[in-house]
């Protein structure tokens, strides 16, 4: 009888731990939490007669240490690291093999050892939702059963943790409209949608073909919706440009058509959507100035935020002499709102300073889920430091502390900055061609007469 209530008190101390994981958004926190639980999982295990389960844990256990810091050194373990784990299990299994139960546990972890060595946050969440539904009977048969209260509590977390992600999207098409949905409180952008096309404006802060063009959502009359597209760009009295967003890894339609149409149209410029790396940390981030200071900034900061805006992004020495375009987007900048959620989205800035003089930018447009990262400036001569990268960690790292799992951006695709991203874990998700449709007549004529 000992023994039973011996079980069950560290059965609650799993189920504490268990939950306190949940409230940790720092990765060594997280790892304490998730080896402190096996530890308590192996003495429960034994406890309850289980040799082979105390054994199979402390696979599990060395297996979390050893994922972690291949995590913090941003790297994925090799293959045979992977393997060597499930061989492990299942050799130690059918030596101490006692009971048909047996084989809960074993499935249980060769499956989360498999999707917790995935890149992909969804995969290993419904890997964990899978373990808990072993774990659960597993459990309840050993008469652990405070410790599938805790298997229970770890099922609905990752119910909860699905559906909430649920709409993150790696869909270069449905993120493009969501960035501009963003952008709207920032860069004055607005969507208007139609059957076959998006259309993004920014006609009050940005007249230039990056913030003005027709989004192709029709795949099946692409000429139909170039028309439209050119009728409204018309309408709202900036250059024709339509949007094609796909995938250059997949061979699909959306491929075919956006090679197709480069035949016709020039490209007035080529982008790239690109992610970081679930769970990884940009690389090098550690700026090579000391005593650099890194801070969320408010309202208040907003002549500075224009200053580096300037300095940085735009390359303006003398900033008595603004083009036309950049005093109206100077005016929108002096109107930010830093504080509020609206639409769904909130604007976060950051900043970098040396010697408290800002040096630079970097700025968040955020939901629940999801960030953009936009506007990414540093003064000249502090360039090739670290000093950005360092700014977008402190950045990266403030938005996953509000729950935001996924960082995204769009970048020029060929160009120096999708090699610095590439370079800090960004991987391609989608690219897009912007066509210039002006002229419509040659690919007419090729639908009609079938000529080149």
């Amino acid at each position: 009888m000992l023994n039973f209530w011996l079980v069950q008190g560290l059965g609650v101390g799993v189920i504490a731990l268990t939950m306190l994981s949940f409230l940790q958004k720092v990765k060594w926190k997280m790892m304490v939490c998730l080896v402190a639980t096996n530890a308590l999982m192996i003495a429960i295990y034994i406890l309850c007669g289980s040799l082979l389960g105390g054994l199979l844990v402390t696979g599990a256990l060395i297996r979390t240490i050893v994922y972690f810091l291949y995590n913090k050194s941003n790297k994925r373990p090799e293959p045979i690291i992977m393997i060597l784990f499930e061989v492990y299990y299942i050799v130690v299994s059918i030596i101490f093999w006692e009971s048909l139960y047996d084989f809960l546990m074993l499935i249980n972890l060769v499956l989360v050892t498999y999707t917790s060595w995935q890149k992909d946050v969804r995969t290993l969440r419904m890997g964990y939702f899978l373990s808990s539904a072993l774990l659960i009977p597993y459990d309840i048969l050993l008469g652990a059963y405070t410790t599938a209260v805790s298997e229970v509590i770890m099922l609905i977390s990752m119910v909860y943790s699905l559906v909430k992600y649920a709409k993150v999207t790696r869909n270069s098409a449905d993120v493009a409209q969501r960035y501009f949905i963003a952008n709207k409180n920032f860069w004055g952008t607005t969507l208007e949608c139609f059957d076959n096309y998006d259309m993004v404006t920014s006609r009050t802060v940005d007249r230039s073909v990056f913030y003005n063009y027709g989004i192709i959502k029709n795949d099946y009359d692409i000429f139909g919706t170039l028309q439209e597209i050119k009728k409204k760009c018309k309408q709202n009295k900036v250059k024709e440009i339509a949007y094609l967003s796909f995938n250059a890894k997949t061979y699909d339609k959306r491929l075919s058509d956006a090679n197709t149409l480069q035949m016709f149209f020039p490209v007035e410029f080529q982008d790239v959507w690109m992610k970081l790396i679930d769970g990884f940390n940009l690389n090098n981030t550690k700026c090579k100035i000391q005593n650099i200071e890194f801070k969320e900034v408010d309202e208040s900061s907003i002549d500075q935020i224009v200053d580096v805006y300037l300095k940085g992004y735009c390359s303006k020495i003398d900033l008595s002499n603004l083009k036309e375009l950049e005093k109206q987007q100077v005016e929108n900048l002096r109107r930010l709102n830093l504080t509020d959620v609206q639409d769904g989205y909130k604007v976060s800035a950051y900043m970098a300073y040396f010697n408290k003089i800002p040096i630079s930018l970097v700025v968040m447009l955020s939901n629940n889920v999801e960030a953009f990262i936009t506007k990414v400036a540093t003064i000249p001569i502090f360039r090739r430091k670290h000093v950005a990268s360092s700014l977008m960690q402190f950045a990266i790292d403030k938005q996953r502390l509000k729950g935001i799992q996924e960082i995204m951006l769009v970048t020029d695709k060929y160009s120096t900055n999708e090699k610095f991203y590439a370079f800090n874990s960004f991987v391609e998700f989608g690219q897009a061609f912007a066509f210039d449709i002006s002229n419509l007549n040659r690919y007419k004529n090729f639908l009609n007469n079938n000529q080149l």
